[in-house]
């Protein structure tokens, strides 16, 4: 799905790869401040909302509309 309309495959490939690897660096610092400024619970409810934000706009980006 990543290559599939891509003009440069290997450009894409390595874009996204770096996106998850600043994913992984980024949860860490990102869980730190949450934990520190708004408590806990909210480390794990702000990921989740971003979760679930991500998930509804690929299923609407990826199917075709009927």
């Amino acid at each position: 799905m990543i290559v599939q309309n891509s003009t440069r495959p290997g450009f894409t490939i390595g874009l996204n790869g770096l996106a998850g690897n600043l994913g992984i660096a980024v949860a860490a610092v990102l869980t730190g401040f949450l934990v520190q400024r708004v408590g806990w619970r909210m480390a794990f409810a702000v990921p989740a909302l971003l979760a679930v934000t991500c998930g509804v706009l690929f299923a609407l980006k990826s199917f075709p509309h009927r």
